[in-house]
């Protein structure tokens, strides 16, 4: 597809589009951006190109020049969803959550069933430590969704920090049923549980899902383990994943 848009010469605005795009793929991102300014001059009307350029700078990482491009769309397109988004997107990634969370309200107003914006919403509130307007972010993507595990998990994130635990672990329990393997929500519901005083079956929740890079799942080096009794000067070996050692803070 690159070396066929490479050797057909653009004939109109969708041509230099679909140039900049095989060129992107390539890693060619002068030339991609190049191609999409070529295009804009064709055709300003056309919000994608605007989007595409800005996608272009935030894959490198240059946030402000992807938020000028994002900016542009909107521009061009004042009630255009999708842009507010990837503005969002770029404003969160440059660490701005405040200028993140205006932007994903606004793509989740302008298109009200815009389930991702409704999500980056909620986690950007959650960041911001505004719990409440999170939960209600949360509560709305599941009158859309209601089987979605992930506003599951992210109301039980919500309800955690709010330090309302039953209900916290209700809400990650529901997200584990609709999704068996959802990490985060085993994580969640153990730091709920740990968090209760439940120490063992937290405990459990927290780490039942992490695999050592040392050993195989289920298995452990041949040496005694420790079960919380008296070291008496021995030492300890923690060998499963980098947050093992909280057990060791949990229990003390």
């Amino acid at each position: 597809v690159t070396r066929r848009a490479r050797s057909v010469a653009p004939q109109n605005a969708t041509d230099h589009c679909n140039r900049a795009l095989a060129l992107q793929a390539a890693g060619d991102h002068e030339q991609a951006l190049a191609h999409l300014g070529q295009g804009i001059s064709l055709a300003p009307e056309r919000v994608e190109f605007y989007l595409n350029a800005g996608a272009i700078y935030e894959d490198v990482g240059n946030y402000a020049e992807a938020e000028v491009w994002y900016r542009r769309a909107i521009g061009v397109n004042p009630n255009h969803a999708p842009a507010f988004f990837s503005l969002g997107n770029a404003l969160r990634r440059a660490g701005r959550l405040q200028r993140a969370a205006d932007a994903f309200r606004a793509a989740s107003e302008f298109q009200v069933d815009h389930l991702p914006a409704i999500r980056n919403l909620a986690n950007a509130q959650l960041e911001l430590g505004r719990e409440r307007a999170a939960l209600a972010q949360f509560d709305r993507g599941l009158r859309l969704q209601p089987e979605n595990p992930d506003f599951h998990y992210g109301r039980g994130c919500a309800l955690r920090q709010m330090r309302r635990l039953d209900d916290a672990e209700q809400a990650f329990e529901r997200a584990i049923e609709l999704d068996s393997g959802h990490v985060a929500a085993h994580y969640g519901r153990g730091l709920t549980m740990l968090a209760r005083g439940d120490l063992v079956a937290g405990w459990d929740n927290y780490c039942g899902h992490e695999v050592s890079d040392t050993f195989p799942a289920g298995e452990s080096p041949r040496i005694p383990r420790w079960n919380g009794e008296p070291l008496a000067g021995k030492s300890l070996l923690v060998h499963s994943g980098d947050a093992r050692h909280l057990e060791i803070l949990f229990a003390s």
